[in-house]
């Protein structure tokens, strides 16, 4: 994925890609990915929602940007609601999926959302753009997407 990326974020993570470390998840490796690669890319807010697995829940974890308050919750994975929300779909996907929608002071937003982990999910990646700031993600926000997506499941050691 990382040659959809723009030459800035590409190089970004090709050099993070140096710090990984077999079977070792590195933390300044994840927030740097997560705090830094991941706005300048294109995607100034979003959360990262990890797997409850005895309240069959995706709590979130890590954020950044201004992501909405409904979006910090916990996301039921029970709940017959569950089928109309992104997180709760995407954890179940084995592609992005995107929304696109106009917030109340008429910003248009896009919203891609996937889950982590290829062979067994155990979370969610949430990340949102601007119409401005997509200009940063390249010609493809969504390839852009999963090469970060692709970034944080091997900072992460997941399979």
């Amino acid at each position: 994925y990382i040659k959809s990326c723009t030459p800035e974020t590409a190089a970004k993570l090709i050099s993070l890609y140096h710090k990984l470390r077999p079977n070792q998840v590195v933390e300044p490796t994840i927030r740097e990915l997560v705090f830094d690669l991941i706005p300048g890319a294109g995607f100034p807010s979003g959360c990262v929602l990890m797997l409850d697995p005895h309240r069959k829940v995706l709590a979130p974890v890590l954020k950044f940007g201004s992501v909405p308050p409904e979006r910090l919750k916990s996301v039921s994975l029970n709940s017959v609601a569950s089928q109309f929300d992104i997180i709760a779909s995407a954890f179940s996907c084995k592609s992005p999926l995107t929304e696109q929608f106009t917030d109340p002071i008429s910003k248009k937003k896009m919203v891609i959302a996937a889950a982590l982990g290829t062979a067994t999910p155990i979370g969610v990646l949430y990340l949102e753009s601007t119409e401005e700031s997509l200009a940063l993600a390249g010609k493809d926000p969504v390839q852009t997407f999963r090469a970060l997506r692709q970034s944080l499941n091997d900072c992460l050691n997941l399979r």
